[in-house]
């Protein structure tokens, strides 16, 4: 769940410049990514039973988790320094250390859903209290991506909140999704900032049930697609950034909202653009980049040139112009098409073995339990 990138800095002659100051010889640095495996919404049939859960290897880091979420107390931020700052900047470092809590309510609330044993139940619903009621929403998209899991733990343990604590929830999530809806701008920077946004919103509408926040979700969500996704296939965001990870990033959340979005447009993946794109379109574009058929070098010509040079002047080595793509990161893509697609079952099954990634692994399963598919 957190990428955790350590290298030695050489001797810079044109000595780069970092958050703290100028590069010093020899001295270690660290580059820190955070990212939650993607958001499945769990209302599948209830047909896996506690002893499975238990028996079931799959979810061994995710039960991990939730046992050492047990022994720990909360560490929410009211702000997230992360969002526009390099990955070996001192404030993102502490943020990622903190919002490591995400990881643990995200695996507390599935423990309980499958087990539902109290004591993950308690301590998820601390994590909750504490989160939502230090953290102020900005309607920073990257930033509150990060935070879906309490969408996820307001609905695994709704039945067993207090009616002030519900309600302190609640509010948080109206305010987060009228902050984004504010800053609502698709014609402006990345789109896959924009499906993020889109993505927030629409969960806030579907925990509370608010059909307001559920239409301009939908309505934005299309207007996104008619933007983003290209006849060829690629996204704006490989265009823009002359990066396949950007590309991905934009795609995975794309599908990630097609299926929260399914109950109201279940013609969803297939639904083509004024312009000819789709979603199936774009994931036939993704697939042999991700069996590893095709390759990309990263970053190269990138149009976002000054953040961009900023992360490669660093010496993040995630960040080198001409870096080899790795597919393993668009593996979520072909997972969550796969519920459209069941020609995608053969590349999945291949792709699942050769990742051998606890993390798509357990997506693979949660989405499996909650068939969207044409099988």
């Amino acid at each position: 769940m957190i990428k955790l990138y350590i290298v030695f800095f050489l001797y810079l002659s044109t000595m780069a410049w970092t958050p703290s100051g100028l590069a010093q010889s020899n001295v270690p640095e660290s580059f820190v990514e955070f990212d939650l495996p993607p958001f499945v919404w769990p209302t599948y049939q209830q047909e896996f039973s506690e002893k499975k859960w238990q028996m079931d290897t799959v979810f061994d880091q995710v039960r991990q988790y939730a046992i050492e979420g047990l022994e720990r107390s909360p560490q929410p931020l009211d702000s997230i320094h992360y969002e526009g700052y390099l990955s070996n900047a001192p404030q993102r470092h502490q943020s990622v250390k903190q919002l490591r809590d995400m990881q643990y309510l995200y695996a507390l609330a599935w423990s309980y859903e499958f087990t539902h044993q109290q004591k993950f139940a308690q301590q998820g619903i601390e994590y909750l209290s504490a989160w939502t009621s230090a953290y102020k929403p900005t309607g920073n998209d990257v930033n509150e991506n990060k935070l879906d899991a309490i969408f996820l733990g307001y609905t695994i343990f709704y039945p067993l909140l207090e009616r002030d604590l519900r309600q302190q929830i609640e509010d948080w999530m109206k305010t987060l999704a009228e902050m984004h809806i504010s800053l609502w701008d698709p014609d402006e920077g990345s789109s896959n900032r924009h499906a993020k946004s889109v993505k927030l919103i629409l969960l806030a509408g579907r925990c509370l049930d608010n059909k307001r926040l559920l239409n301009f979700a939908t309505i934005a969500y299309q207007e996104l697609l008619q933007k983003c996704l290209l006849p060829t296939g690629a996204t704006t965001d490989l265009e823009r950034r002359k990066s396949m990870h950007y590309n991905v990033s934009c795609l995975q959340v794309l599908l990630e909202v097609a299926l929260l979005i399914d109950p109201w447009m279940p013609d969803i993946y297939t639904l083509k653009t004024e312009n000819g794109g789709s979603l199936k379109r774009s994931v036939a574009f993704l697939l042999p980049y991700v069996l590893g058929k095709q390759e990309f070098r990263e970053w190269v010509g990138t149009n976002v040139e000054g953040f961009d040079r900023k992360r490669a002047i660093s010496q993040d080595p995630y960040y080198q112009p001409g870096k080899k793509w790795d597919p393993a990161e668009g593996v979520f893509c072909i997972l969550f098409a796969r519920q459209y697609e069941s020609r995608l079952d053969a590349p999945s099954s291949r792709l699942l073995a050769e990742s051998a990634q606890w993390e798509h692994e357990a997506i693979n399963k949660l989405l499996a339990l909650n068939q969207h598919s044409d099988h």
